[in-house]
């Protein structure tokens, strides 16, 4: 018996013989890197013989974990190719390898060819190569697409090259909106404290947009500062801009941002109170919960319900008496009910919540139960239509939505002299397009269409009369 292969010699022998595309992918993504060329000349093979783009990109992938000289000469090559799956990532690895191999980068950073020079900038840019400062500026100044722009900048700020600051400066003064945002977040990349002082200012003086964007920017370069300033722009006189304030530093998780979230929540100042709810959308800290439930009641109505919905993520049993009884409150009944079922962490959480609030008749969950194949939800929506009374339009929304065996339990229910809601059963059978109600489709139209015509013909006599 011939001795087994080796683990790497039968995953490159199953590529030489993969047949579909996904399965070369697959099999060259676990490729591993090998000094020996064979790994190497196994993922070139597919290169020269593959017809698809998708597995072209895979093996250059796979190319770009061996550290071999063919390899390195392959993605040469396969640098200049026109798909940008293929030669970007075969020019992110010749920028981090040799000076041979940046060389091929820096040359290709001059192509006519605008996406790749911009991701041979890019890719110097990223790997920390000096010499490619120079072709980003240029470059910079005669792109035109929005996407070059913020992949540029972006680079810019993570090359940690101080030459970069100044250029980032000038964009944040003259440039379009959005690469004037984007020069902004780039000077936290940056990592130089002389960018400091600009970000303190947009603190003060910027659009919500650059409050938010420098805020972050700082607290990258310098969280203590970040929190120290953003602590005093909460006292500016416009609430807005205090409101921002707060926010980002809570976002943030800056240093004393719990104690100014508490302070904000018993401000009495609406627009604090607001900002402070709304980062609490996630998973509100429980010990949180005595304040809130407080705020739940609150006049303003924005409040009341920023205060609900962060309510429903605290998975605590008295938040949930809390809400029942935040639930009979007829203003806040289907916000309540609204809520629950977006906290819900389960869908046998969620279904038994709607249940529970259609028996209330909080919320608007008939048609999500209608929709739910399980037999509770089903049983729920047939109870609630023998004691309540539907509107023809929810009857149509349940009809088109709820299983055929659901749906004809629903038609045996239906009172023959509701004629509103026979119609409507009739649309939602049409809208259904379901071939097993056809017979019943035709059968129900023909009835609806003899019944309008005899009442025509009693209105008739009457007038006639």
């Amino acid at each position: 018996m011939a001795p087994a292969l080796p683990t790497e010699d039968r995953l490159l022998a199953r590529l030489a013989q993969a047949e579909t595309g996904s399965e070369e992918c697959d099999l060259l993504g676990r490729v591993p890197a090998s000094d020996d060329d064979t790994a190497t000349f196994a993922i070139t093979d597919v290169l020269a013989r593959t017809r698809f783009e998708s597995v072209r990109a895979c093996a250059t992938e796979a190319l770009t974990k061996q550290p071999t000289p063919p390899a390195q000469s392959w993605l040469v090559d396969l640098s200049s190719d026109p798909n940008a799956d293929v030669h970007r990532p075969a020019l992110e690895a010749l920028a981090e390898r040799d000076e041979a191999a940046q060389s091929a980068v820096i040359e290709a950073a001059h192509s006519e060819n605008e996406d790749i020079a911009e991701d041979a900038v890019i890719a110097l840019l990223e790997a920390k190569q000096s010499s490619a400062f120079s072709a980003a500026v240029a470059l910079l100044a005669s792109a035109t697409r929005a996407q070059t722009l913020a992949s540029l900048v972006d680079a810019l700020g993570k090359s940690e090259d101080s030459r970069a600051l100044p250029v980032l400066t000038d964009l944040i003064a003259h440039a379009d909106h959005d690469t004037h945002l984007a020069a902004i977040a780039a000077l936290g990349d940056l990592g130089e404290k002389r960018a400091e002082p600009l970000l303190e200012s947009l603190l003060v003086t910027g659009s919500r947009n650059e409050l938010e964007t420098a805020a972050q920017a700082l607290a990258t370069l310098d969280p203590a500062l970040a929190a120290q300033k953003l602590r005093a722009a909460e006292d500016s006189s416009q609430a807005e801009r205090s409101a921002l304030a707060l926010s980002s530093l809570i976002s943030l998780k800056l240093a004393g941002a719990d104690a100014e979230l508490a302070r904000a929540l018993q401000s009495g100042e609406s627009a604090q109170t607001r900002a402070a709810l709304a980062q609490l959308d996630a998973k509100p800290d429980p010990a949180l919960e005595p304040l809130l439930a407080a705020l739940a009641s609150n006049a303003d109505a924005s409040v009341s319900r920023l205060a609900v919905r962060a309510l429903s993520r605290i998975d605590t049993q008295s938040a949930r008496v809390t809400l029942e009884r935040l639930g009979e409150d007829e203003n806040l009944a289907d916000f309540v009910a609204q809520e629950q079922d977006r906290a819900a962490p389960t869908d046998a959480e969620r279904r038994a919540a709607r249940i529970r609030n259609l028996e209330r008749g909080r919320g608007h969950p008939l048609v999500e139960l209608a929709g739910d194949r399980d037999p509770e939800a089903q049983a729920a929506v047939l109870r609630h239509l023998r004691v309540a009374e539907c509107s023809p339009s929810e009857l149509l929304r349940v009809v088109e939505a709820a299983p055929a065996s659901l749906v004809e339990q629903v038609a045996s229910q239906l009172d023959p002299a509701q004629i509103q809601q026979r119609l409507a059963f009739i649309s939602g059978l049409s809208e259904r397009g379901d071939p097993r109600f056809a017979e019943s489709l035709r059968v129900a139209a023909r009835a609806s269409q003899l019944e309008a015509a005899s009442s025509s013909e009693v209105r008739s006599c009457a007038d006639a009369r």
